[in-house]
């Protein structure tokens, strides 16, 4: 394993986001149609929603306990396991269409619980890793990873789409996870270890920091993305049907949120400075009430037609990345600059394990209403619903955006100067 210091920092950067995105191809290459197949094989499609729920149930767990272990083991080793987790996700779930009933129910339970596991060990690490070691380019990469990301996102369900159509389900995720294994000790030796650990005096533990009402709003904001994300997965496949798409075509049809995600992730770091992030947040909240608008389509407003569903799908993308890319900027940003924390590795830990737990229990609850709300309303009075959902928090955001900024923070607490100045650098990339 190479040191940090003689592998170029473009070199390392560049394997951390390809690895990002083999990990996001791995969650997405079931998504266009493995709710039809687990269909077939004997499951019954309202626990399907409680399946996909797995995933995050595993990640939101484990989630509490990784700082600690990064401390202890350091993070490349946890990085390392999460990946060998993702890959024998997708080789056991390769198996489904051979076994049917209780055997296809538990399959399909230990695949999820098994990618949620690793995709926590991947996020929270990688995210530690560049926090942590390029607290200048934060702003960049974080942009950069929702970019990789959303290009693993079309390859998943794209690569998968063709395979399918080719040789099957079984093809399509046994050679993600065979790709995710070749590609492990290549990125063992590239990331290296991570540098030593900068620990302050300061006390720093999940409550004192997740009740900071700045960061607490931002962690919702992450609760609401990854609840859109985890509430299309049960029914979207079953919705883009009932407008006669052919199955095969569901994952490329499913891109096209995709593609909006990842423009709405790409301008972000390049907006003007003089644009506060908040409002971008805003904006990408009143963005997506008109994409569930759209989506369902509401019966009061728009006529029941394919491409203003596909006209939602790409606004809702577009809103995600809107959302997401400035939320976690914005929290490092309020840690240092107004809640006053020094200097400190664990603060970043910190918040990158809020930003995966909010992020989990999104989409824990956001596949059970996605199973459960088309039945019971139809999906478009349910995607109504959502739109009001939205609307509301965008108001109440809004609101407390508007109120006098709390004398707390920087004023309160001495900051030693010299950290204070190297923040104070890297965190105007991210400046609201």
């Amino acid at each position: 394993m190479a040191s940090p210091q003689i592998i170029p920092r473009f070199l390392r950067k560049s394997g951390i986001l390809f690895t990002t995105m083999l990990a996001m191809m791995s969650f997405t290459v079931i998504t266009p149609f493995y709710s039809a197949i687990a269909v077939r094989q004997g499951i019954p499609e309202s626990l399907i929603g409680y399946i996909f729920s797995a995933f995050p149930i595993a990640s939101f767990i484990i989630s509490f306990i990784l700082p600690k272990i990064m401390i202890i083991i350091g993070r490349t080793p946890v990085y390392i396991f999460g990946m060998c987790l993702l890959a024998f996700s997708n080789l056991t779930i390769s198996n489904l269409p051979y076994i049917y009933g209780h055997w296809a129910i538990f399959l399909s339970f230990i695949s999820r619980i098994s990618s949620g596991l690793g995709s926590a060990c991947e996020t929270i690490s990688s995210y530690a890793i560049l926090t942590s070691d390029y607290p200048e380019d934060i702003n960049q990469l974080i942009s950069f990873i929702e970019i990789i990301g959303g290009l693993g996102a079309i390859l998943g369900p794209t690569v998968g789409s063709m395979l399918f159509a080719l040789s099957g389900f079984t093809n399509s995720c046994f050679y993600v996870g065979l790709g995710i294994l070749i590609w492990i000790p290549g990125i063992y030796y590239i990331i290296g270890p991570s540098r030593p650990y900068v620990i302050s005096t300061d006390k720093i533990s999940l409550k004192k920091i997740w009740t900071k009402p700045k960061i607490l709003l931002d962690s919702f904001m992450q609760f609401l993305v990854m609840f859109t994300v985890g509430y299309m997965l049960p029914n979207i496949e079953f919705h883009l049907l009932s407008f006669g798409v052919p199955e095969e075509n569901i994952g490329l049809w499913f891109n096209i949120y995709t593609f909006g995600y990842i423009f709405g992730s790409t301008i972000v770091p390049f907006l003007p400075k003089s644009i506060d992030k908040t409002n971008v947040m805003i904006f990408g909240l009143f963005t997506i009430t008109l994409a569930y608008l759209l989506l369902g389509p509401c019966p009061w407003i728009f006529p029941k037609n394919f491409g203003i569903v596909c006209v939602g799908l790409a606004l809702t993308g577009l809103s995600l990345g809107l959302i997401y890319v400035p939320s976690l900027p914005h929290m490092i940003e309020m840690g240092y600059m107004e809640y006053g924390f020094k200097k400190d590795d664990r603060l970043n830990d910190t918040l990158s394990e809020i930003t995966n737990i909010s992020l989990c229990v999104g989409e824990i609850v956001g596949p059970i209403a996605g199973a459960y709300m088309p039945l019971i309303l139809g999906y478009e009075y349910a995607s109504t619903v959502l739109a009001v959902v939205y609307f509301a928090y965008a108001c109440v955001y809004l609101a407390f955006r508007c109120k006098k900024p709390l004398d707390i923070g920087i004023k309160d607490k001495e900051l030693d100067s010299d950290v204070f100045e190297t923040e104070k650098s890297s965190l105007e990339l991210v400046n609201m």
